[in-house]
C-alpha cells in the first residue's frame, strides 16, 4: 500500500488530477447525503480522523504531532469543513466551488502582509477582479438561504487560505496531516453535539454518499495531495485541481438538475478566469527570471 502514495513527477501530475476530480463530486454527494449539514460532517470527520491516524501511524510508521501551529490551523481546517458542507446545503455547487476558489487571493494578501512587501500591479487587477465576481454572486434572485450559503462558502475560502498559507510552517508531512485530523476530530465533536437528538435515514444512498465522502474525497484525496505537492509545484498542483470548480456544477446540473443563476455563471467566469490568468502570468514571469 505504501507504493501506492510513491509518485514520481509524472504520476504525481496524474494523481493531482485524480484528487480534482474527487473534490469535483464532493458538492453532489453531500447534497445527495440525505442528513443536516451537522450530520454529514459528523461522521464524515470521523472517518477521515480514524483513516488518516491509521495512516501516519500504520503505513507512514510515524507520530501525530500536536504543536501550537497544528492545533492553530486544526482549528480553521474545523470550520473550513463545517462551513463547506453547511454551503452546500444552502446554495447552489457553482457559488459553492467559485467562492471557496478565492482563497488564493487571501493568501496572496496574507503573504503580502506577513512579508512586509507592496503587491504588484497585476496584484492588485487580481484582487479587484475577485471582488467583482463574489459581488455578482449577491445579485440575481435573492433567498435568505442563498445568500447565507453564499456567505458560508467565503468563509470556507478564508479557513482554506489560512489552511494552505500555514501549512508552509510545517517541517514534516506528519505534521501538516495531524493539522487536518485535529481539524476532523474538532469538526466531529461539534457537530455531534449540534446533531445530537436528530435521527440519521438510513438508505443506500446514504451510506454509499457518506463512504465516498469520509473515505474518498476526506482520506485518500488528502493523503494523495500531501503526497504530491512535494513532488511537483504549486502551480502545477493548482492548475490540475482546478477541474474541481468545472466539474462540480455541471455533475450537480446532470444528476440533480441544478442550475446556478446567470449572475453566478457571470461571477464564476470573473473569478475563476482571472484566477487562471494570473497564475499563468506568474508562472511566466517565474520562468523568465529563471532564465
Amino acid at each position: 500500500m505504501n507504493s501506492l502514495f510513491d509518485f514520481n513527477k509524472k504520476s504525481a501530475m496524474v494523481a493531482m488530477a485524480i484528487v480534482g476530480i474527487c473534490w469535483g463530486f464532493a458538492s453532489l454527494f453531500i447534497k445527495l447525503t440525505p442528513w443536516s449539514s451537522f450530520q454529514i460532517v459528523a461522521v464524515r470527520s470521523s472517518m477521515a480522523a480514524i483513516c488518516l491516524s491509521l495512516y501516519i501511524l500504520l503505513i507512514e510508521k510515524k507520530k501525530l504531532v500536536f504543536n501550537k501551529t497544528v492545533l492553530f490551523v486544526g482549528f480553521f481546517v474545523c470550520f473550513k469543513y463545517i462551513f463547506y458542507v453547511s454551503a452546500n446545503k444552502l446554495t447552489t455547487a457553482a457559488n459553492v466551488v467559485a467562492l471557496h476558489q478565492t482563497n488564493i487571493i487571501y493568501i496572496l494578501i496574507a503573504t503580502c502582509i506577513m512579508n512586509k512587501t507592496k503587491p504588484r500591479g497585476k496584484d492588485i487587477l487580481i484582487i479587484i477582479a475577485t471582488m467583482v465576481g463574489i459581488s455578482l454572486f449577491f445579485f440575481g434572485k435573492f433567498t435568505f438561504s442563498g445568500m447565507i450559503g453564499n456567505l458560508l462558502a467565503a468563509g470556507a475560502g478564508i479557513c482554506t487560505a489560512v489552511l494552505f498559507f500555514m501549512s508552509s510552517k510545517f517541517s514534516a508531512f506528519e505534521e501538516n496531516l495531524t493539522s487536518i485530523i485535529s481539524g476532523n476530530i474538532l469538526a466531529a465533536i461539534i457537530s455531534f453535539i449540534m446533531s445530537s437528538g436528530s435521527s440519521f435515514e438510513i438508505t443506500p444512498v446514504a451510506i454509499g454518499s457518506i463512504l465516498f465522502l469520509g473515505l474518498i474525497q476526506q482520506s485518500f484525496a488528502f493523503i494523495t495531495y500531501t503526497k504530491a505537492v512535494r513532488i511537483i509545484s504549486p502551480f502545477a498542483c493548482g492548475i490540475l485541481v482546478s477541474i474541481e470548480p468545472v466539474l462540480s456544477p455541471i455533475v450537480c446540473f446532470l444528476f440533480l438538475g441544478e442550475a446556478p443563476g446567470k449572475f453566478a455563471v457571470l461571477g464564476t467566469i470573473v473569478v475563476i478566469g482571472s484566477i487562471l490568468i494570473w497564475s499563468l502570468s506568474d508562472v511566466k514571469n517565474t520562468k523568465k527570471d529563471n532564465l
